[in-house]
């Protein structure tokens, strides 16, 4: 018979509304004795300390049933066998109490505990004990076997434990609430508008894992491919990158598989951050790209081994760390554009003038000024930009993108022209007005830093949305802009300056002339951008994501 509940807050000692009964009393001593966790100590995972509160809040002195039987010896869960065993000391015998899988722990066992005695379980009664895990399964539960086994002597083999365990006697089924958190499933459909794809690497049943990833809306079509670990054990590397990409569940993998999956999608060519909490995620998240562990439910060795440490949980912050990555990517290009245009710009002017005539070159203080003033603060203005409002709404770019494509080479040429462009057209004209001095230094000068700030606004983010963070930015850059152009006018307006940088005072027809050759660069970068803007919209379609929600934090919810 079933037997079920449902505890609201793990560890608030309410006891359960569950009848009392032989079967429920060893289940809870099995779970109590097969289990390392401590719930003073704050150890053991998740899974254990919410067994622990089960055990205690229907009444079992845990310190007392693990004092009156001392543990022997432990044999591990690992890749071969998906459960958990132990020996304890019973009087002048021992317990073997065992706890996982349920398939395997009932494979295991020949008879059934039936009040204070055991009944020998027929096809027809395992067929049964398999229906239920698989409906607690499908329910989203994480589901464990438990089974017992006395034992009149206390010599333990030297083997793997394997034929001691060996005639157990069945005790039931334990289901664990995992519960998906609401923010997960917001931060999955970020992950997804922002063209991130999202598996699932757990050990959990098939039936369990499928339900959760159906409440994550773990997949963007809505179809969720589920793969055990049997199935990938005989494919090569390459093989089994091939099925990663294509499916969204992996159910009942081992430490040692979840690192060949993060390996064979290295290997496809992706970049992969794994997100885990526990022991046995600390080698695949240490080979990943990067590592993100989780600060409240993660153990010691998950956090220390991670890229990323999420401090309170939420998905939802890994989701602004990659906004803020992709970001600083933004900033990082759009800063090394300006610097590599405008620069050039100078060079261009440099050989114009040249080769043009002697004595027609810039002084070597007015470039010096000239970049001190026009370099750093618009640079400045463009890497500390916050993430602009569609930095979520596009796919990443691929792990083999260079820093600066061919486009970016094409436009950063087009933009150095038109700076050089005005200014050796400021600098002819003031020539041929002026001759060689101070004033044709002051045209060419003026038109050059003018053209220079102004590409730093045709740099600037230009996603449709307007956030909060996207206006601050933009006040932002043009704080640095106005600075910059201040520091521009400081040596047009004192005499000292100009003598030190050999130009001479600003006038008003040098100033239009200036303002409108700087426009006409500008004019001419800014139409092209949108031209761009406008044909890669077209070319686009629209990107349809699929809702999602939240991650899971376990609590104990079930028992069977």
């Amino acid at each position: 018979a079933l037997i079920g509940s449902t505890l609201a807050e793990r560890g608030r000692g309410d006891a359960w509304p569950m009848p009392a009964s032989p079967e429920l009393e060893q289940l809870l001593a099995a779970v109590t004795l097969c289990n390392e966790a401590d719930i003073a100590a704050d150890t053991g995972s998740s899974t254990e300390q919410a067994l622990l509160f089960f055990a205690r809040d229907h009444g079992l002195d845990v310190a007392r049933i693990r004092d009156d039987h001392p543990s022997l010896r432990v044999w591990s869960r690992n890749h071969r066998r998906r459960f958990m065993a132990s020996a304890h000391a019973d009087g002048n015998g021992m317990i073997l109490a065992v706890k996982g899988a349920p398939d395997e722990v009932l494979a295991l066992a020949t008879h059934e505990g039936a009040g204070k005695g055991t009944l020998c379980l027929t096809k027809k009664r395992r067929d049964e004990i398999l229906e239920a895990n698989r409906a607690l399964a499908s329910s989203g539960l994480r589901v464990l076997g438990v089974a017992l086994r006395r034992r009149s002597d206390s010599t333990i083999e030297a083997d793997d434990g394997h034929a001691m365990l060996e005639g157990l006697v069945w005790i039931g089924l334990v289901a664990l609430a995992d519960p998906v958190r609401p923010e997960a499933r917001e931060a999955i459909d970020i992950f997804h508008r922002a063209g991130i794809r999202t598996i699932m690497l757990t050990g959990d049943q098939p039936e369990t894992a499928l339900a959760v990833a159906h409440s994550l809306a773990l997949s963007r079509s809505g179809i969720i491919p589920v793969v055990e670990s049997k199935a990938i054990a005989g494919l090569d590397d390459a093989a089994l990158g091939h099925l990663a990409l294509t499916t969204s569940v992996f159910a009942r993998v081992s430490p040692a598989e979840k690192l060949r999956i993060v390996r064979a999608l290295q290997g496809a060519g992706r970049r992969v951050a794994m997100i885990g909490d526990g022991i046995n995620d600390g080698p695949a998240l240490r080979l990943a790209s990067v590592g993100v562990a989780m600060g409240r439910a993660g153990t010691d060795v998950a956090r220390e081994v991670a890229d990323i440490v999420i401090a309170d949980d939420d998905l939802r912050r890994l989701a602004r760390a990659v906004a803020r990555g992709r970001s600083t990517h933004d900033n990082v290009r759009a800063a090394l554009r300006y610097f590599l245009s405008t620069n050039l710009s100078e060079v261009l002017v440099m050989l114009g003038e040249t080769l043009h005539g002697r004595g027609e070159a810039e002084t070597p203080m007015e470039l010096f000024w000239l970049n001190l003033v026009t370099d750093v603060l618009p640079a400045l203005g463009l890497a500390l930009a916050e993430p602009s409002g569609d930095v979520m709404a596009r796919g990443p770019r691929a792990a083999t993108a260079p820093l600066l494509d061919k486009h970016d080479a094409k436009s950063l040429l087009l933009d150095s022209a038109g700076m050089g462009g005005a200014a050796l057209t400021a600098h002819f004209i003031a020539l041929a007005r002026k001759g060689i001095g101070p004033q044709m230094r002051t045209s060419t000068f003026t038109t050059l830093a003018l053209s220079q700030v102004a590409q730093a606004w045709v740099l600037r983010d230009r996603s449709p949305s307007s956030p909060d963070a996207l206006i601050v930015s933009r006040r932002r850059l043009e704080a640095a802009l106005l600075a910059s152009l201040g520091l521009v006018a400081l040596p047009l307006a004192l005499s000292p300056l100009q003598r030190l940088l050999g130009i001479g005072p600003l006038r008003a027809d040098t100033l239009a002339g200036a303002i409108g050759l700087a426009g006409v660069s500008f004019a001419t970068a800014e139409t092209r951008r949108i031209i761009a803007r406008v044909g890669t919209a077209r070319a686009t379609p629209p990107v349809a994501a699929a809702p999602a929600k939240s991650s899971p934090v376990l609590r104990p919810a079930q028992t069977a």
